[in-house]
């Protein structure tokens, strides 16, 4: 039994290693994904798009290839955009960056995304890759979240005006019996 397993997990190694080996392993990878990756060039035309992008954006590769990523961007935001891809352009990354992209059914979706530099052999920069991550539940479930607390600290608030105000009256109780002890 355990020897099989060794086997087993030798095989799947070699394989691997034989996908890296005959340079397909990155397009297996790629193609695995259920990030967003996406290529495209300085100007912004979509090169390539993975069935990652495909269940985000809800476009089909054949769709998109050819056209700007504008039409993933909405209107409010393509000079962001063009602030992006001029960073990229003097080949810096971007990891992270939060921003909004629009599906193809015209839904505004939350999404992180990373950007960088595809270099040439001579190392002029070509293109942007860019891997991207649909975080639309994670505001929703951030946005619950700090509501919660804002209702929280309202009830904590209101919590210690009560309790003031039974103090005040516990006092006045006490006021009142002990005048009319006297």
């Amino acid at each position: 039994m355990n020897n099989k397993i060794t086997q087993q997990k030798k095989a799947e190694f070699d394989r691997l290693v034989e996908f890296e080996k005959n340079g397909t392993l990155s397009s297996l990878i790629i193609d695995s994904s259920e990030l967003a990756i996406k290529t495209k060039t300085l100007k912004g035309v979509i090169t390539s798009w993975n069935h990652g992008a495909e269940k985000i954006y809800g476009y089909k590769e054949v769709e998109i290839i050819g056209k700007n990523v504008s039409v993933l961007i909405p209107p409010n935001d393509h000079n962001q955009l063009h602030g992006l891809t001029k960073k990229i352009s003097k080949g810096h990354i971007i990891p992270n960056h939060i921003t909004k992209a629009i599906r193809k059914d015209g839904v505004i979706i939350d999404i992180s995304i990373s950007l960088s530099p595809i270099k040439d052999e001579q190392g002029n920069i070509i293109g942007v890759a860019t891997l991207d991550s649909d975080i639309t539940e994670l505001v929703i479930a951030n946005k619950e979240l700090v509501f919660q607390k804002e209702e929280k600290e309202k009830r904590a608030a209101e919590l210690v005006i009560a309790n003031k105000d039974l103090v005040f009256h516990h006092e006045e109780k006490e006021k009142r019996a002990a005048d009319l002890i006297i």
